[in-house]
């Protein structure tokens, strides 16, 4: 024995196996590797690789307190990192012994014995460890079955964002879908509680990672449904998200981690938008509806002397409030053209005899309430045309032209109405509901104005009224 071998300084025999050359180390039929003071890993033997079933990446911090894909105790409790033997040494100095699982990248499971050894400076910091493991081959570690296996492919690939979390909420598992919802892939061992860049509540304020559903499980070792948050991916676009985390425990009931589903409700919020949107339109055509209804029956009682002249003014008007509506539905309530409008309103009257009008004009689209309020002045004006103008009379016809005009941001509207062929016209001696229509449709819900005209040959019509958007 070499003079002051006993004697030899904490480490010593750990430094010598760590000075050895790779030939030499590679020789050993003991798995060995050397870390750093920050427990990235620095050199390993074939035996550590074989073992492991990988080669780390050296001198990578993010690999950590040894080579092993994972780790766990001989419980199956997974291993953080501050739980291994070589943060234990690296952080105190000396010796420590213990029996691990080491889980490889494919899945199968190894029982080792593993040693782990400070190196140290003259002071007794610790600069780095050696590390030395040999596999246990009379244990059977509990590797998973055929069917955990196929468990995790099934998870891999699900559409649904799932992952996995050990005791302290260190994600240890995720899927391609929740890398993708959370706009990007978290690091595992490192990542905590949620894999989110930024969590917040529904209504926008920040919410804390460790106070988000997943922690709260962990915590409380409960499951938490219904904690609805806004997940902020690194590009600033948020997802409102439902996570559904559930414990997860071993055969004696020992809280070892948890599992979360997380589901993007971006369409289900954009569809409940869009039906307060619609629910909220729907009562407002109603109202509008009701109220012109409303108004119609009240002026057509007002302007008729028998109820069988009330009920034929009042059906047809509302006809004509029905084809208006009936035009705009099928343009999904988004307008209606001035040409659609007029021809609705004449063409039943002129079957086989299309040269009795005449209807001409650029494409000019109005607003729903702007085609229901011309709808009606239209119908008026050819419900005369019938009774007592051209349109009732066998050479009759009616002449309806616009014309668009704009200046800067304000476009206008001017239509024409115009009768030839019929009777004689007089002008009213008082002014029948028709004609008070007319004008209150157009100066009301047009924003414009109304000229009537009892002409020698026709009654004459104007109207000119603001384009709105």
């Amino acid at each position: 024995m070499r003079q002051g071998a006993v004697s030899a300084a904490p480490g010593t025999r750990a430094r010598t196996l760590a000075d050895l050359d790779q030939a030499a180390i590679d020789l050993l039929p003991v798995g060995v590797s050397v870390c750093a003071a920050d427990g990235a890993p620095i050199r390993w033997n074939r035996a550590a690789e074989r073992l492991w079933g990988r080669a780390p990446r050296r001198n990578e911090g993010a690999e950590r307190f040894g080579g092993a894909w994972r780790l766990y105790g001989v419980d199956g409790a997974r291993l953080t990192a501050e739980r291994t033997p070589i943060f234990e040494v690296l952080s105190t100095g000396g010796r420590r012994s213990a029996e691990l699982l080491v889980e490889r990248p494919d899945g199968e499971r190894k029982a080792v014995a593993l040693t782990a050894e400070a190196l140290v400076d003259e002071a007794g910091r610790a600069m780095g460890a050696v590390v030395c493991f040999q596999e246990l081959a009379e244990r059977t570690a509990p590797t998973p079955s055929a069917a955990e296996r196929r468990a995790r492919d099934l998870l891999e690939a699900l559409p649904a964002a799932v992952y996995t979390t050990d005791a302290d909420g260190r994600i240890t598992f995720y899927n391609a879908a929740a890398a993708e919802l959370l706009g990007g892939a978290p690091v595992p061992d490192d990542t905590r509680w949620c894999g989110a860049w930024k969590l917040y509540t529904p209504d926008g304020a920040p919410l804390a990672v460790e106070d988000c559903a997943m922690a709260v499980t962990l915590r409380e070792n409960r499951p938490v449904r219904g904690a609805e948050v806004l997940a902020e991916r690194p590009d600033g676009s948020r997802r409102p998200i439902l996570p559904y985390p559930t414990p997860l425990r071993d055969r004696r009931g020992r809280l070892v981690g948890a599992v979360n589903m997380l589901v993007d409700v971006s369409e289900q919020k954009e569809a409940e938008a869009r039906q307060r949107l619609l629910v909220d339109e729907l009562n407002h055509r109603v109202k509008n509806t009701l109220a012109t209804v409303q108004s119609l029956a009240f002026q057509t009682l007002r302007h008729t002397a028998s109820p069988e002249a009330f009920r034929e003014s009042f059906e047809n008007r509302l006809v004509a409030l029905a084809r208006a509506h009936d035009l705009l539905t099928r343009r999904c309530w988004q307008g209606a053209d001035v040409r659609d409008i007029v021809s609705r309103e004449l063409d039943p009257w002129t079957d086989g005899a299309p040269e009795r009008t005449r209807v001409e004009g650029p494409s000019v689209e109005l607003t729903p309430r702007q085609a229901v309020a011309l709808a009606l002045v239209v119908h008026e004006l050819t419900t005369n045309a019938v009774k007592h103008g051209a349109l009732g009379a066998p050479d009759g016809a009616v002449s309806v032209t616009w014309r668009r005009e704009a200046e800067d941001d304000d476009a206008r509207v001017f239509m024409s109405w115009a009768e030839r062929g019929g009777p004689a016209v007089r002008p009213p001696e008082r002014g029948g509901f028709g004609s008070t229509l007319i004008r209150r449709s157009v100066a009301g819900d047009l924003g414009g104005k109304a000229e009537l005209t009892w002409a020698p040959e026709g009654l004459a019509c104007t109207l000119e009224f603001p384009l709105r958007g």
